[in-house]
């Protein structure tokens, strides 16, 4: 019999939200897919469409039938569940006696409190987000609806990342996914939301009236969009960002004021495409010394940079360690999801011993 795990999330790949969270998701449920397990993701609230498959993975969005996500968890082996889904995942796991397994992206306070629920295994994107989370233990204070529909409030103390299993799993990016031929004349940025620093990436734009630029919106929040610039092309959000973007790209932008990893750098880096990043401990962790930094608040500071990768002999060579990143982190990726599937496999093997 097959191991069966079941994500209880907002959204997933495949109907227009592609963003960081959902792919990685999709990442590491496709891998567990060729380890043999079947995995199914279900939605708290219905997409057009309904119900759909991705890459061997059952996507349940209608469930008009009367089948409740309490109801439904009883016939999986493992919940896996993140953001705002992870509370009532971790509840109906409690009850039912089911592993909970948290993807944590971030070291927001949120996350702390998610984790705080309950957890069986946290799965880390980065070393440094489990290194925060090993170290932190504050208080915190947590909005919560009461039985009468009006936000409350809950104190609670964030509990050290030692206290219960966890796992490192970086973002997987399988390179063939995304690397990409093409006349890679652009200078690019996807996600033109205000946490990601779009101000920069319009700044460069003034700066090289004589460089096509091209941004990509985004996924999620509020896109500040400025057309007023005639080098400045727009696409949206879309499935096939190997041919529509990367395709176009000579260089990556990622000014963001925060980054957990920044996948988005190492997506580009699988056709060679360079990254000029602020230096979040994300980002580093990411590119390591592959990449090329600048202060997010300093547009001075990105015009030189970019000045300087547009010099061709410079930009062959980050080319060619942006394509050196990449096979790394593949390789590593390989590791790191046997790893993961050992530790889930462990899991389902003592839950059917009881």
């Amino acid at each position: 019999m097959a191991n069966r795990i079941l994500a209880f999330v907002h959204a997933y790949v495949g109907h227009g939200r592609e963003a960081g969270a959902e792919t990685t998701l999709a990442n590491l449920l496709e891998s567990l897919v060729r380890n043999g397990w079947e995995a199914d993701v279900l939605l708290n609230k219905a997409v057009p469409g309904g119900n759909y498959s991705v890459n061997g993975v059952n996507v349940i969005s209608d469930t008009s039938g009367g089948k409740t996500f309490p109801k439904i968890a009883d016939d999986y082996d493992i919940i896996i569940s993140h953001l705002e889904c992870s509370e009532q995942a971790a509840i109906v796991c409690r009850r039912s006696k089911i592993p909970i397994v948290h993807l944590v992206h971030n070291t927001f306070w949120q996350t702390e409190g998610y984790l705080a629920t309950g957890t069986d295994l946290a799965v880390y994107n980065t070393n440094w987000v489990a290194e925060h989370h090993s170290n932190n233990q504050k208080n915190n204070v947590m909005s919560v609806p009461s039985k009468n529909g009006k936000l409350g409030t809950i104190s609670f103390t964030a509990r050290q990342s030692k206290d219960w299993p966890y796992v490192v799993l970086h973002p997987q990016i399988i390179p063939s996914d995304y690397e990409a031929e093409g006349p890679h004349d652009s200078i690019g940025m996807v996600n033109l939301y205000e946490n990601k620093n779009p101000a920069i990436f319009y700044e460069m734009a003034r700066r090289f009236p004589d460089q096509q630029f091209l941004g990509v919106i985004g996924g999620y929040g509020k896109q500040e969009i400025d057309d007023s610039l005639p080098n400045v092309e727009f696409i949206a959000n879309t499935v096939d960002i190997q041919g529509e973007f990367y395709s176009r790209v000579k260089i990556l932008l990622v000014p963001s004021h925060y980054e957990s990893f920044g996948r988005v750098a190492l997506e580009a880096a699988a056709s060679g495409i360079p990254c000029i990043a602020s230096p979040t401990q994300g980002l580093m962790e990411c590119l390591g010394h592959r990449g090329v930094y600048a202060d997010a608040t300093d547009p001075d500071a990105w015009e030189v940079s970019l000045k300087e990768l547009l010099i061709p002999s410079t930009l062959k060579y980050y080319r060619r360690m942006a394509l050196n990143c990449s096979r790394m982190w593949a390789d590593r990726a390989v590791e790191e999801t046997h790893d993961l599937n050992v530790v889930l496999t462990d899991m389902v093997d003592r839950r059917r011993m009881r």
